[in-house]
């Protein structure tokens, strides 16, 4: 099998986790966040910027999502006020950086750890 010299822009991350809910249970939880794939030297760079959080980059490279819900069950449309209300869950911001940080770089091909 071959490789292309280069790739998307953006890649479709999964994110999935548990939140406890009002009455103590463990609720699994999944969606999908596209995000903007950062070059690698984009990447070695931003992780020595002492400066920079892990929200910022989030809220920076974000780009959409899918089946995120509301209360009622209706998709929400994504937006940047939406994602903001999004990462304010406790976790949440660490959750989607560390799926992206897995995903968004190569691995090798029967492991789960990502080369960024």
């Amino acid at each position: 099998m071959t490789v292309l010299i280069e790739v998307d822009d953006v890649v479709r991350v999964p994110v999935e986790g548990q939140l406890v809910d009002k009455a103590g249970q463990r609720v699994d939880f999944s969606f999908k966040i596209d995000m903007h794939r950062m070059t690698q030297d984009d990447f070695d760079k931003e992780l020595s910027n002492p400066g920079l959080d892990t929200k910022t980059l989030v809220t920076r490279e974000a780009r959409g999502w899918d089946e995120v819900l509301n209360r009622e069950g209706d998709a929400v449309p994504y937006s940047a006020e939406a994602l903001q209300r999004f990462l304010r869950i406790p976790g949440m911001t660490n959750m989607v950086w560390v799926a992206y940080a897995n995903h968004a770089g190569v691995q090798a091909k029967n492991s789960e750890r990502s080369s960024v």
